[in-house]
């Protein structure tokens, strides 16, 4: 897969969480895929890899239960082979209206077909527990994820 092919693969999965569709967003991920959130996440219900379209839509459904929203913007793609890196900012929503805006770096790995066999999505998980719950033990303690 050539350089254009693989960013515009990627570029198709952004424009596809812009618009909810899940069924497209699946359509570029490959049925056995590895979707990593960090680690920090746990407390949430979204941290931890998932496995395969199953897990991914475990994962897509526990995000409203979280979250009041959240927008991603890729703005740039650094494309080398099977892997591309995405540097963009996310503007999140909490359930109770707070907003922020948080910097992410996501790891895809694309699969000779051009799916994504493994994605990884890196971010300030304190700064997004505090957007979650603000009386959360660990936000409040001030630790660092």
């Amino acid at each position: 897969m050539n350089t254009t092919d693989a960013e515009k693969r990627i570029r198709s999965a952004y424009d596809a969480f812009h618009r909810r569709d899940i069924d497209a967003i699946l359509s570029c991920f490959d049925p056995a895929v590895v979707w990593v959130h960090p680690d920090g996440m746990r407390e949430v219900g979204l941290g931890g890899p998932k496995y395969g379209h199953d897990g991914m839509r475990e994962f897509l459904a526990q995000v409203p239960n979280v979250l009041g929203g959240m927008v991603l913007y890729p703005h740039e793609f650094l494309v080398d082979g099977n892997r591309v890196i995405v540097l963009g900012t996310r503007e999140v929503t909490s359930r109770d209206g707070r907003t922020a805006t948080l910097r992410f770096v996501h790891s895809w790995t694309l699969g000779a077909d051009g799916l994504a066999v493994h994605f990884e999505d890196y971010f300030d998980t304190a700064e997004m527990l505090r957007l979650i719950d603000p009386n959360s033990s660990l936000t409040a303690r001030g630790e660092t994820l």
